[in-house]
């Protein structure tokens, strides 16, 4: 989310199960990240409602793919993401609009551990075009087989009423 830096450049929300940050970036911000190699992921208005996807998948980055050997004072740390195929799971009903995602395959990850608070993505072909849509962010697991996450509608709602009550208690 691009704003202006203000006195209230943030909003975190950890109650209820749910756990994420939303903060604002001012164009200086987004060019040095850019700079970085990292890309930002634009918001889009989805049509689709989270299970009508063809595919579901977790970014993160796994504590076993972590060089944890080094310090981080030292060049070169190593980060290896990966993405962990989820599958919807419809008849789960949570409280506060929380989802929940069923791991399809961990392949030869041991651990969700690390995977904590990745976007989950949607996926679908629509002739030869590939639609990516950020669709949620993941905030818990149970049994580390069932990653429970925030849909990113309610997470734009919750800063959208943030930024008002900001406006109006100014």
């Amino acid at each position: 989310v691009r704003k202006t830096r203000s006195t209230s450049d943030h909003f975190c929300r950890d109650e209820g199960g749910l756990d994420y940050a939303v903060f604002t970036l001012n164009d200086n911000e987004c060019k040095l990240l850019q700079q970085n190699g990292i890309k930002t992921f634009p918001f889009r208005d989805n049509p689709l409602s989270v299970t009508s996807f063809d595919r579901h998948f977790i970014v993160g980055f796994p504590h076993e793919h972590t060089d944890s050997e080094r310090s981080t004072t030292q060049a070169g740390v190593g980060l290896k993401p990966v993405c962990v195929p989820v599958c919807p799971i419809a008849d789960c009903p949570q409280a506060n609009g929380r989802l929940a995602f069923e791991i399809v395959d961990k392949g030869e990850l041991q651990s969700v551990v690390g995977l904590s608070g990745g976007p989950v993505f949607g996926i679908n072909h629509d002739g030869d075009q590939l639609m990516v849509y950020l669709v949620a962010i993941q905030s818990a697991w149970d049994k580390a087989s069932t990653a429970f996450a925030c849909s990113i509608e309610d997470v734009f709602i919750d800063w959208k009423q943030h930024l008002e009550s900001q406006n109006t208690n100014r």
